[in-house]
């Protein structure tokens, strides 16, 4: 029994509960997302791939917690006791105006969602979700998916 050499490309993809990478093997995609409990593997054949198309999307989505943040913020400071109320109010004010400044950063820059098409559908690469990773994830698989492409013989024409 052989193992395939697999070569890991651009992008991965960690948060606190997910994960998500992509490895080339020799004439296949294989796309591995998984949690703490379970992975799930997707395989994408070379001469399969269609396009690969990048969606542009915001970077970052206001959600409900950073909405929470102020009033958190509010009500800690409230409930302090009356010779550290200054101090709290303090950075409470440093620590919200951290946030804001995150937030406006944060929002400003664009990601991207990275797809590769087939005849199939739409398989989402997770593990690229910002624009330079996914050029250079075309630059690593693009050439591996037209010398796949050349080596297949057309159908004979009736």
């Amino acid at each position: 029994m052989s193992a395939v050499p697999y070569r890991r490309l651009p992008g991965t993809h960690r948060g606190p509960i997910a994960r998500a990478t992509a490895w080339a093997g020799d004439d296949h995609i294989l796309l591995v997302e998984g949690s703490r409990t379970s992975e799930t593997y997707k395989r994408v054949y070379f001469r399969d791939v269609q396009a690969l198309m990048i969606t542009k999307r915001n970077r970052f989505i206001l959600q409900t917690p950073w909405l929470l943040a102020p009033v958190a913020l509010l009500i800690g400071g409230f409930a302090l006791p009356t010779p550290w109320r200054a101090t709290g109010g303090l950075v409470a004010a440093l620590v919200l105006a951290g946030i804001l400044v995150y937030l406006y950063v944060a929002g400003i820059f664009f990601s991207c969602r990275f797809y590769i098409a087939t005849a199939v559908g739409n398989v989402k690469v997770a593990s690229v979700f910002r624009v330079w990773q996914a050029r250079r994830f075309h630059a690593k698989v693009g050439p591996l998916i037209v010398a796949a492409q050349q080596q297949r013989q057309p159908a004979n024409p009736l």
